[in-house]
């Protein structure tokens, strides 16, 4: 099962054809929704993972499966995650990029993006990506 080396929540990103390296563009730690406070964050975001294989000396590509269901603030409702992500590391490392398009919001507080990777026959939390909710009535 391959490690999260980082997961950053942004929203956008630009890799470099030429050495292969990304850019985050604004990074996403918290928002605050104005006016009427919707079900649905309609902003478009980014969950950008680093990932490496397990055995970092293997030479055999690792395929997983990975999901990122939802934690609600306040150790709410948990969402399942609507999609399961196959992918494969050829090398050492790989970077996924998952769009996040149209989180649920049920109140202020701490969100938190859950990374499980598949197992045998269950799924095993590897990482958490913190958004902090707040709501201004302007």
């Amino acid at each position: 099962m391959p490690k999260v080396i980082w997961s950053i929540l942004c929203s956008d990103h630009f890799t470099d054809s030429r050495t292969n390296q990304i850019s985050l563009i604004n990074i996403i730690e918290n928002i605050d929704v104005k006016g009427n406070f919707t079900a649905v964050l309609g902003i478009p975001m980014w969950l950008v993972i680093l990932w490496e294989r397990s055995d970092i000396n293997s030479t055999e590509p690792e395929n997983f499966r990975y999901r990122l269901p939802i934690q609600q603030p306040g150790e709410g409702e948990l969402i399942a995650s609507p999609k399961e992500h196959t992918h494969t590391i050829e090398k050492l490392r790989l970077r996924t990029r998952t769009a996040m398009q149209g989180l649920p919001l049920h109140g202020d507080g701490k969100l938190e993006i859950i990374i499980e990777v598949e197992e045998t026959d269950s799924w095993r939390e590897v990482g958490r990506v913190p958004l902090l909710v707040s709501h201004s009535v302007s």
